[in-house]
């Protein structure tokens, strides 16, 4: 990825430069569609011998979500310009996972059972659904070119800095019946728990207070206006979770609005070159 950032600078650099340097600065809005999953390593529980084994979450399907933000835009060539975001972004990451599971592992079913079993006697199986809202602050340092005044391709590096973070889980399942141990098994009805994944309470899926990723795509600048359409697609690289053994990806589509209200050139925002 920093080769890429450096030979893309080094190619832009190389342009026709501008008599003159422009700044313009500008607002945008618009939605997002966040993909990806999570998968957790095995988890001992204290006071048993019983494990909560490693659940490997799925994609659940897109979620939808919103970004605003400010931006600021300095064309250095004629075809160059390098652009510094701010912006609030809220992305929703569905995942879905099964697994099966000591009912001692499980501190919920287990209080619920009539009477007490062995360790690795009885097992549950259990359907996941899981639904993580995940807002921050991001900084995206853009470098890009445009193409005949209104079209444009961009990528850059992107800070992050969450601001609030949390999961929600829906689950449901069944408990396998034993009759070495007499038990003749049961269902799990659904339940809904969520936890704060800004504290502690998030376990091992607690969340960095900073992160970085990256963000690639293209525009289109409505011609005689101020308004400029965009089309990218932001990934993480630095990993969501404070801890290292939870691996997966976490990526988003992000379609914006974009309208420069003041450019450093004088005029109207709509002077100055599309970026």
């Amino acid at each position: 990825m920093k080769k890429i950032f450096l030979i893309t600078f080094s190619y832009f650099l190389l342009q026709k430069p501008l008599a003159f340097a422009q700044l313009a600065v500008g607002v945008k809005g618009g939605f997002t569609g966040t993909t990806g999953y999570f998968s957790t390593p095995a988890q001992p529980v204290a006071g048993t011998t019983a494990v909560i084994p490693e659940i490997k979450n799925k994609n659940g399907g897109m979620g939808f979500g919103g970004v605003a933000g400010i931006y600021a835009k300095y064309n250095l060539t004629e075809n160059f310009f390098v652009m510094i975001e701010t912006e609030y972004n809220h992305f929703l990451l569905k995942q879905k996972s099964t697994s099966r599971t000591d009912v001692n592992a499980l501190v919920e079913v287990r209080s619920g059972l009539p009477i007490s079993f062995q360790d690795n006697s009885i097992f549950a199986n259990l359907s996941n659904r899981a639904e993580v809202t995940y807002q921050a602050i991001r900084v995206p340092i853009i470098f890009g070119s445009t193409f005949a005044s209104k079209y444009r391709a961009f990528l850059g590096p992107s800070l992050i800095f969450p601001v609030a973070s949390e999961i929600t889980n829906f689950t449901q399942g069944n408990i396998e019946a034993n009759s070495a141990v007499n038990f003749v098994g049961g269902n799990i009805p659904l339940t809904q728990s969520k936890a704060n994944l800004m504290t502690k309470e998030g376990g091992i899926l607690e969340v960095k207070r900073f992160t970085w990723g990256a963000d690639l795509g293209v525009g289109y600048t409505f011609p005689d206006t101020n308004i400029d359409l965009d089309l990218r697609y932001a990934v993480n690289l630095g990993g969501i979770t404070k801890n290292k053994d939870v691996k997966g990806f976490f990526g988003a589509f992000l379609i914006t609005i974009g309208y420069r209200f003041w450019n450093s050139g004088g005029g109207s925002a709509s002077d100055a070159p599309s970026k």
